[in-house]
């Protein structure tokens, strides 16, 4: 049974695990805005650094369940840097991706991978670059494949907002003319009074969107030659021209046009289309898009 740091950290905050009072005070400011991978890792240190003692906290049960939250948080570092193998079955069996994608897919589609988004969240911003040290090309292909398609998707639906935001500028704007849900410097649900208006006045879905793609646009940041803020940037004006990433040492890696087509390349820079990359099998093919292929198959019609 594989148990999540979330889960975690909720036990413990909760002060329903093996804790008190002033261990969840402790946890409660030390944890407080930290990404979930940061946060179960800070409260597994600060168990192991307090002064308290209870007896609970020698628990073998309790223990091995610290060791698997403390492995997964490993994990989710090592495959947000993007350089463990995304199919490597010790980070498989640890994420319990596999076991999920399964009860939640048909049973003839392959597990995709488990990816962890970067966490920014503020409006257009430009998040730092880094070319990931990948352990092969296919996975750079499955990380770009995955956060492309993944932004295009969120980009576009930002986008089509505009007509409904119009629409309702007297309900969804506040005086500033600010959508609601947005906080100052555009940070996106940046507080709880910011969640708790946007629900009220119907923007939480729009807020929603544009907080995932600053995540999408960040994760690819993260692991690519890719300029962010380029894309998201536009996006609230409601325009989008595509992107393309690249890597610094595995050269062109995917071209994202205007309407969503994307283009594939393989390590010799040659160009494809997703049904020829996938076809093809080149680098081994993206788990993903060939899932992707089989659902677009399953919804076209029959000509009989």
């Amino acid at each position: 049974m594989h148990i999540s740091s979330t889960v975690i950290a909720l036990a413990l905050l909760r002060n329903d695990g093996p804790t008190s009072g002033s261990l969840t005070s402790q946890v409660t400011s030390n944890v407080a805005g930290l990404t979930a991978v940061e946060g179960v890792s800070a409260i597994t240190t600060l168990q192991k650094q307090s002064s308290d003692t209870y007896d609970e906290l020698d628990d073998p049960e309790f223990r091995m369940i610290l060791a698997l939250g403390d492995r997964r948080s490993e994990a989710m570092s090592e495959l947000l840097s993007g350089e463990v193998g995304l199919f490597d079955a010790e980070i498989v069996q640890t994420m319990g991706g596999k076991v999920h994608f399964q009860q939640r897919s048909d049973t003839w589609l392959e597990f995709e991978g488990s990816f962890v988004p970067a966490y920014e969240a503020a409006m257009g911003m430009t998040a730092p670059q880094r070319d990931a040290n990948f352990p092969a090309r296919s996975d750079a292909m499955a990380y770009a494949y995955h956060f492309g398609k993944a932004l295009f998707e969120t980009i576009n639906r930002v986008v089509n907002a505009k007509l409904e935001i119009e629409a309702n500028s007297d309900t969804m704007l506040d005086a500033s003319g600010q959508l609601y849900g947005i906080t100052r410097g555009g940070r996106l649900f940046g507080s709880w009074d910011a969640m708790e208006a946007a629900d009220a006045h119907g923007t939480s879905a729009i807020v929603g969107d544009m907080l995932y793609m600053e995540r999408n646009a960040a994760s690819l940041a993260n692991l690519f030659s890719f300029v962010s803020a380029s894309v998201t940037k536009p996006a609230y004006e409601f325009a989008f021209t595509g992107f393309s990433i690249s890597h610094g040492t595995l050269g062109k890696i995917m071209d994202v046009a205007a309407d969503g087509s994307i283009t594939l390349y393989g390590a010799d820079g040659k160009a494809y289309d997703v049904a020829d990359y996938s076809a093809r099998n080149i680098n081994g093919g993206i788990p993903e898009l060939r899932n992707d292929l089989i659902r677009r198959a399953d919804r076209s019609p029959i000509n009989a």
